[in-house]
């Protein structure tokens, strides 16, 4: 199998989780809709174990988002370090603080393709990765005030009253089908930069 062939059949099984992973929801939404919906007092002091989820939407999200993340730290340094023949990278991508911004450093001073990092693929994957880092770093909420300019860009992200994001299942796909787009780009430009 080639690496075209792997980082699309892994993106693939990922838009395919995002359908089973809504699907579950809903069903959990119709099967326990009375438990998620009853209202009953309850004693203060004492501690009660859940007896459903009502987060599951966020848990299931927050959880193709993180497999996504996964993707780009694996196969953007793969497709770099195999499609380079011979430049030296020589800062790795966890050194540099983000794969994005490692991989743009690299194509650009050591490696020195033209790549449009100016691109609209780029620019919504860098906000999927603020999105990533609140959903992994701060709970799930929306850690800087300037964040929220992000989502008037976004379908499919919003930030409830308590700052806590909500994510459809439509935005997981968005970003797992932007990662494939990305790394078809980047081998493309690397592969042709080779050639010459």
């Amino acid at each position: 199998m080639t690496l075209e062939q792997m980082y699309r059949e892994d993106c693939d099984s990922l838009l395919l989780l995002a359908d089973v992973f809504e699907q579950t929801n809903e069903r959990y939404l119709s099967e326990d809709n009375e438990e998620l919906n009853r209202c009953e007092a309850k004693d203060m002091t004492t501690y009660y174990p859940p007896t459903c989820l009502h987060n599951l939407k966020a848990l299931l999200a927050s959880s193709l988002l993180v497999q996504s993340q996964s993707l780009l730290e694996y196969y953007l340094p793969t497709i770099v370090k195999l499609r380079s023949k011979g430049a030296t990278v020589s800062v790795s991508p966890f050194e540099s603080g983000n794969v994005l911004g490692w991989v743009k450093c690299v194509i650009k001073t050591e490696i020195k393709t033209d790549f449009d990092f100016g691109c609209h693929l780029y620019s919504r994957l860098k906000d999927f990765s603020n999105i990533r880092n609140d959903l992994i770093h701060h709970g799930g909420y929306l850690s800087k005030e300037e964040r929220r300019e992000i989502l008037n860009r976004l379908d499919g992200v919003r930030v409830g009253d308590t700052d806590l994001y909500e994510i459809d299942f439509s935005y997981c796909r968005s970003v797992i089908n932007d990662i494939e787009a990305f790394f078809l780009e980047i081998d493309a430009a690397l592969a042709s930069s080779t050639e010459a």
